[in-house]
């Protein structure tokens, strides 16, 4: 988590540094998008509210529960500074790709742990990874 501090100083206002953010976390940057084609179609500003009261946020549809973690183990000023810098694209990125870096170190480098970055349960996890296996074979057009 101490990373995440650092992520706005290196990101590049407007860019997705979809290349940046895989290096950095270990992940394919094609896959990165492949997520981001699912969650929001690439939409930077987008917002989707959920049943339980939470929210994504930006094109990698970054969920509330991140800024609780974030507030509870390290205060509310980081977490609010790092909740506001999810306007910024790159910074949105690299937040997606510490999420699916966090889901592979637990899952290993697994479709199982593509389905974490999106879903608790097995089954919508599943779900959710057919769906992103589908836009990284096609190339993430959608």
């Amino acid at each position: 988590m101490a990373t995440l501090a650092a992520l706005a100083v290196s990101s590049a206002a407007g860019a997705f540094c979809w290349d940046e953010a895989g290096a950095e976390y270990g992940i394919s940057p094609e896959l990165l998008k492949a997520v981001s084609a699912v969650e929001s179609y690439h939409n930077q500003p987008a917002v989707n509210w959920n049943r339980n009261g939470s929210y994504d946020a930006c094109h990698m549809q970054i969920n509330t529960h991140w800024y609780f973690l974030l507030k509870k183990r390290y205060g509310k000023e980081y977490a609010d500074q790092a909740w506001s810098a999810l306007a910024d694209p790159c910074y949105c990125t690299k937040f997606g790709a510490f999420v699916l870096a966090d889901c592979v170190a637990r899952l290993g480098n697994t479709w199982r742990a593509v389905g974490c970055y999106n879903a608790v349960s097995e089954h919508k996890a599943f779900l959710y990874s057919r769906k992103v296996y589908a836009q990284w074979r096609s190339g993430h057009k959608r």
